[in-house]
């Protein structure tokens, strides 16, 4: 709307003589007499039209009046519009919070899908399921490559494959991704180490890297022990005891003997790696090796099987392990038959049972030539 009092330059409260000196002024400036620039003559019009209008009192009341609706109305929108503004504020505000409430659930739900899958991580190694584990170790590094956990599951399953360098590797990633747990980084120097001495790898690559001398001692001794207890004409020991009433002194005696040979001569031709290598980071932390050996003294061929039937399930057999395993059971097998020409029964009874003791003795050769080898190394 045209604002009168605007195109004179005077205020809505000005008076006639006001606007009249306006109009004067405004006159001699645009008349078409003396401005002859384009446009002069619009405004020389618009001038009068408003000194006309503002001249004659009704139509400036009427002109007032109008000037006022229009800025009521002006306000009103304004004070719409504001209004309006403030609500799309409200709403984004809301919508802000909504989407930020929203991001921290879902956040806070994969922070506990993924704690839960940690957990079932360490229960997949303490159950010795370990394809299950490499497979959700793997899921849980596609996701977050940073989480230590999983690098340190990666890699105490790269340990107990013999894979040294493999294993190493991820306990540095694990070590870097969380810098406070020691435990990390002693594994990483442990598998660095054991990778420098005899990698399980390299080993299966150059066979001449082995020492066959003294495994072939330790088979030697195996057999004259055996035929020991073929040859030997002694009483049984315990004849009251139903499973071994056909051993004698001997035979305990070759039993503890030949293992403690096989141990030792198995660890001095690098065909066992240290026992103290088989452990882990995450999960239980048990080396396996021993706990088999425990259930080795109850029952050997538990033992074995226990360890078989892990190993084709969860495809995750230990090179040393499965060297250690199958030299107690052909040492059990050995002797077995060397009695089998005293009667079926001896057999029997050593086939079934001499395995609790040679594991025993194998076990403990092999940490005595593992601390030696360890002594010579050092020095």
């Amino acid at each position: 709307m045209k604002n009168h009092y605007e195109v004179l330059g005077v205020a809505s409260e000005a008076t006639d003589q006001q606007i009249k000196s306006a109009y004067r002024q405004l006159a001699r400036q645009f008349h078409p007499d003396v401005n002859a620039a384009p446009g002069a003559q619009e405004k020389f019009l618009a001038i009068k039209e408003s000194y006309e209008t503002l001249t004659d009192p009704e139509k400036r009341r009427r002109h007032d009046q109008a000037l006022n609706l229009h800025g009521h109305l002006r306000r009103k929108a304004e004070e719409e519009d504001e209004a309006e503004l403030r609500a799309a504020r409200a709403r984004a505000k809301a919508r802000a919070e909504e989407e930020k409430r929203q991001a921290e659930t879902e956040a806070k739900a994969k922070w506990q899908e993924h704690r839960a899958r940690l957990h079932r991580l360490e229960r997949l190694l303490a159950q010795r399921r370990l394809a299950e584990a490499e497979a959700e170790a793997r899921a849980i590094l596609e996701v977050d490559p940073r989480e230590a956990k999983a690098h340190a599951a990666m890699g105490d399953l790269a340990r107990f494959k013999g894979l040294y360098t493999e294993a190493a590797k991820h306990y540095a990633y694990a070590a870097q991704f969380d810098a406070a747990n020691d435990q990390y980084q002693r594994s990483h120097e442990e598998m660095l180490r054991a990778a420098q001495k005899a990698p399980l790898e390299e080993i299966a690559r150059d066979p001449g890297e082995r020492h066959p001398g003294a495994f072939l001692v330790g088979v030697f001794v195996l057999i004259v022990a055996a035929v020991y207890t073929a040859l030997a004409k002694e009483n049984p020991l315990t004849p009251q005891v139903a499973p071994i009433s056909t051993w004698t002194l001997g035979q305990w005696a070759m039993f503890l003997f030949g293992g403690i040979t096989l141990g030792a001569t198995l660890s001095a031709s690098d065909l066992l790696d240290s026992p103290d290598l088989g452990g882990g980071a995450v999960g239980n932390r048990i080396n396996p090796g021993l706990a088999l050996s425990f259930v080795g003294v109850v029952f050997f061929w538990l033992a074995l099987a226990l360890y078989l039937l892990v190993g084709f399930t969860q495809r995750a057999f230990n090179a040393s392990l499965s060297r250690f395993l199958g030299f107690v059971a052909f040492a059990a097998v050995a002797f077995a038959l060397a009695r089998a020409g005293v009667s079926v029964t001896a057999a029997t009874q050593t086939l079934l049972w001499s395995g609790n003791v040679i594991i025993i003795g194998t076990m403990t050769g092999w940490f005595v030539a593992d601390v030696v080898r360890r002594s010579l190394r050092a020095g």
